[in-house]
């Protein structure tokens, strides 16, 4: 039977995976199936599976018959990341081999936890992503010849969040663009 849900918790310096199942009418438990210490060989296998906890926050195009979806992926490690999937009639996806195509930045950046994809759009040959980061609920944008490569804009984020006590003092999500 597959796992209806997948619950992360942090115990200590590890990752511990509880799965429930739909058993008989009930919830149940089952024992703790998976421990990921946090070493590199394990933090590398949660990085593999980048979006195998959560898909969220879908973005999609019709651009030359094809649809194409850019979406949050949150994985073992707890990170979110920005995944690619297409579509030739918009209900069967592919995944895109070399997903995530968009990452967390490096540690200190302003986008080095959880980015997420906020709006997709094509004007002309380019793709124009918005996206926001929890780290520091703020947009940053990246563009792409391809919707698969992108390059993040050097003066990120674009817009930031208030000040602290402000009505969008902690973060900002959900953004939206229209042409």
């Amino acid at each position: 039977m597959k796992p209806m849900w997948v619950f992360r918790y942090l115990v200590s310096a590890a990752w511990v995976l509880v799965l429930l199942f739909w058993i008989g009418g009930k919830w149940q438990e089952t024992s703790l199936p998976a421990t990921y210490a946090a070493s590199d060989s394990t933090q590398a296998q949660a990085v593999a599976c980048w979006d195998c906890v959560k898909v969220l926050d879908p973005v999609v195009i019709q651009d030359g018959g094809i649809f194409k979806m850019w979406y949050t992926g949150v994985g073992l490690d707890g990170e979110a990341r920005i995944g690619y999937a297409a579509s030739s009639d918009g209900v069967t996806w592919t995944k895109h081999a070399d997903n995530p195509v968009l990452d967390i930045g490096p540690s200190g950046s302003w986008d080095q936890s959880w980015v997420r994809v906020g709006a997709v759009i094509k004007q002309g040959g380019t793709y124009h992503m918005w996206y926001t980061s929890n780290a520091t609920g703020a947009v940053g944008y990246a563009t792409s010849s391809d919707g698969i490569t992108w390059g993040k804009y050097s003066g990120n984020p674009v817009f930031t969040k208030g000040s602290d006590n402000s009505w969008d003092g902690r973060f900002i999500v959900l953004i939206g663009v229209l042409l």
